[in-house]
């Protein structure tokens, strides 16, 4: 996923192959797009599983897990797909990314509750 911040208040998300493995065979991942309206807003949210042997810096020397989820957040949709990358075709939408402390820290609860992870990061 890419974020390129294009003004103070504008980023541009470029979309991921959906529901697609990324990445080679013994380590790839997939992302699930999801919008869900959050105070009159449409908030779009990624959903990332990862696979394969990846290394744990967590868990000790040489510790690897094999599945690993996590939900990214680009932020408000403010134009979806307005354009298509130079690099590779894919979609290109126009986010607002969620500044407040606060209203992060109740999205945050909500996506928590709503896909049962914990690892959940505003770009």
């Amino acid at each position: 996923m890419e974020t390129k911040v294009t003004s103070h208040t504008l980023a541009e998300y470029v979309h991921l192959p959906q529901d697609k493995d990324i990445g080679p065979d013994n380590r790839n991942y997939r992302g699930k797009e999801e919008i869900i309206e959050y105070k009159g807003k449409n908030l779009l949210y990624l959903k990332v599983e990862c696979g394969g042997d990846l290394p744990c810096c967590c868990c000790g020397r040489g510790a690897y897990i094999s599945h690993l989820e996590s939900v990214m957040i680009p932020g408000y949709v403010v134009n979806w797909q307005v354009r298509y990358s130079d690099e590779d075709g894919s979609p290109v939408s126009e986010v607002e990314p969620v500044a407040g402390v606060h209203e992060q820290a109740e999205i945050r609860d909500i996506i928590k509750q709503r896909e049962g992870l914990f690892d959940v990061h505003f770009l």
